[in-house]
C-alpha cells in the first residue's frame, strides 16, 4: 500500500513539473504571437562604418563583388544558410524584395549564404541560383559583422554606414517592413 502511495505522489509530482514547463513554454510562445504584424518589425539602430568593404563575395557565376562596390546605394545585407529553417521561410520574401528593389530610392539586396559550398546552394535552388544570392567563401564577412545566429540582416545607408541590424526572421512582405526599411534608408 505504501509503495502505491509513493508511486502516486511521484507521478503527481512529475505531472506538476510537466504542467509548469508547458505553461512556461506557452507563455513565451503566446508573447511572440500576441503583437500585431505591424509591430513585429523591430530592429537595432546602429550608426557605424561598414566593416570589411574589401571582402570578396562570390556570385553564382563565379565572379566576385565587394561591399565597397555599393557605397552609393542603400544595401540590405542578409546572412542565411540552406540548413536554417527560419532562413528558408524568409528567403522567398527577400528574393521578391531584390526583384522590386531597383528604383527610387535604389536599394540593393545581397543575400549572403554561409553554406560550405556552392554545390549545397545550387542543390537548394535546384541548379537555378538567383542573382541576388552570394557566398561568403572564407567567412570573412560573417566574421566582420559578428554574425552568430541566422538569419541576420544589416541595412547599410548610402556611403557605407551600417544603420540597422535585424536578428532573426522577419516578414519582409509586410507594410511594416517597407516602412521600417524606408525609415532606415532615408533617415
Amino acid at each position: 500500500m505504501r509503495r502505491g502511495i509513493r508511486i502516486g505522489i511521484g507521478l503527481a509530482a512529475l505531472a506538476s513539473i510537466q504542467a509548469i514547463a508547458w505553461l512556461a513554454y506557452r507563455s513565451v510562445e503566446d508573447g511572440r504571437g500576441s503583437a500585431p504584424k505591424s509591430a513585429l518589425f523591430h530592429y537595432e539602430a546602429l550608426s557605424t562604418a561598414a566593416p570589411a568593404g574589401e571582402v570578396a563575395l562570390e556570385r553564382p557565376d563565379g565572379s566576385v563583388i565587394r561591399l565597397r562596390d555599393f557605397e552609393g546605394d542603400a544595401v540590405i545585407l542578409h546572412f542565411w544558410a540552406t540548413w536554417c529553417a527560419p532562413c528558408r521561410t524568409e528567403l522567398p520574401m527577400l528574393l521578391d524584395l531584390a526583384k522590386q528593389a531597383p528604383g527610387h530610392p535604389r536599394v540593393v539586396v545581397l543575400l549572403v549564404s554561409v553554406d560550405e559550398s556552392w554545390a549545397t546552394v545550387r542543390h537548394f535552388f535546384n541548379g537555378n541560383v538567383p542573382a541576388a544570392i552570394l557566398r561568403d567563401g572564407t567567412g570573412a564577412l560573417k566574421g566582420a559583422y559578428a554574425v552568430t545566429t541566422l538569419p541576420d540582416t544589416y541595412v547599410l545607408q548610402r556611403g557605407g554606414i551600417v544603420a540597422a541590424r535585424m536578428r532573426g526572421s522577419r516578414d519582409w512582405s509586410s507594410s511594416a517592413a517597407r516602412d521600417a526599411a524606408a525609415k532606415i534608408v532615408n533617415p
